[in-house]
């Protein structure tokens, strides 16, 4: 059970500053293309920052809000805690005094730098050392995007208080991401792997599983996996295979409606009660790209799952078709019916068009992505 983030008492505070990377392009025309660019710039601010009461209750409240037990984040599991990594560095601020407190918060900004690429904008690492009602450790992490009221520190009278007020307070949840570990209560999780006895939580506005832009935080900067979360695992899967049918099959219109028929028919399936990729691969591929199947998805599915389509459900609901130049068709997937939408394949089927009659006849350059398949 995620912590009830009402109740929690913040410690400790402080915020850095990472500035944005050159592109290589920005390098070269700078004359700079050999440089290091293995770190952004950095401007750390070594103040412990102490909240007032009207900010500790804000951020109890928005932390809740985002990530407590109804919220739209995601429990992962920890997979990284070698030295140096999120969890190892967040793990010893336990009874850390407040110069050591301060060195791991800049370790931690070093390494989120050092995993961004020049198209992540400037931003602030926020990070708060609290304890929940029992005592027990919680350590939140806060990735914002600068403003430009907060470029600046105290620029328009703006201290470092209100910035970090300001940070979680921005009414777009796309401009911050949050990452959060947590001790779990005594019993739980093994002595031996310490990291067992933490639980991990992801708020990511923009958060798609195996989706580049996202990856840099909760995977190579948190050291998260998706691999006990289901829901994730669902999603990736469809999406992995739908991605890799429309590689395989992008020259056979034909076959790739039909894989892709399959696909959502297997996901869809009521008697279907986990997501077995081997199963699936057996079933419904041929022979010659079994192999390709299993390096390019299956590989990243240990064991088989529990389904959980709840993000995909409303992606599942309705029919996509993208013809050339951006053109895309789209709507609920019980409207797609014969007497509601049809494409004319024949000249007979064209002669017999008639204007009026309650119709919308449109002409589109181009052929669609798939062929239009009919739930009657």
């Amino acid at each position: 059970m995620v912590p009830n983030f009402l109740l929690l008492t913040v410690l400790r505070t402080c915020i850095h500053t990472i500035e944005k990377k050159e592109s290589l392009a920005q390098k070269k025309k700078a004359g700079t293309e050999e440089a290091d660019d293995s770190n952004s710039v950095i401007r750390y601010d070594d103040t412990i920052i102490t909240l007032d009461e009207s900010v500790h209750e804000t951020i109890k409240n928005r932390l809740q809000l985002y990530c407590g037990e109804r919220s739209r984040s995601f429990q992962l599991d920890i997979e990284l805690d070698s030295e140096g990594s999120f969890f190892n560095e967040s793990y010893n601020m336990r009874g850390a005094n407040d110069t050591d407190f301060v060195e791991k918060t800049r370790a931690l900004t070093r390494l989120l730098s050092k995993q961004q690429n020049a198209r992540v904008p400037a931003g602030c690492l926020v990070i708060i050392d609290a304890v929940d009602e029992d005592g027990r450790p919680v350590i939140v992490c806060i990735k914002a995007e600068l403003t430009d009221a907060l470029t600046t520190e105290n620029e328009d009278g703006i201290s470092k208080l209100k910035k970090v007020e300001k940070l979680i307070l921005g009414r777009s949840e796309k401009f911050f991401k949050l990452g959060i570990i947590y001790q779990r209560p005594l019993g739980e999780g093994s002595a031996e792997d310490p990291k067992s006895e933490w639980g991990a939580i992801l708020y990511d506005h923009q958060f798609r599983a195996k989706a580049k832009p996202a990856e840099y935080f909760w995977k190579d900067f948190l050291g998260f996996s998706i691999q006990g979360n289901d829901k994730l695992k669902g999603k990736a899967f469809f999406d992995n295979t739908a991605a890799f049918i429309e590689k395989k099959f992008r020259h056979d219109l034909e076959a790739k409606s039909r894989a892709l028929a399959d696909l959502e028919s297997y996901v869809t399936n009521a008697q279907v009660l986990e997501i077995d990729p081997e199963d699936y691969k057996l079933t419904y591929l041929p022979e010659e790209l079994r192999d390709d199947f299993h390096e390019e998805v299956a590989v990243d599915f240990t064991h088989p799952f529990t389904k959980d389509t709840s993000l995909l459900d409303r992606k599942l609901a309705k029919s996509r078709f993208e013809f050339p130049d951006k053109i895309v068709l789209t709507g609920p997937k019980e409207s797609f019916t014969r007497n509601k939408v049809e494409v004319i394949e024949t000249q007979e089927d064209l002669d017999s068009l008639r204007v009026g009659e309650g119709y919308t006849i449109i002409r589109i350059k181009g052929n669609p992505d798939r062929f239009l398949t009919y739930d009657e």
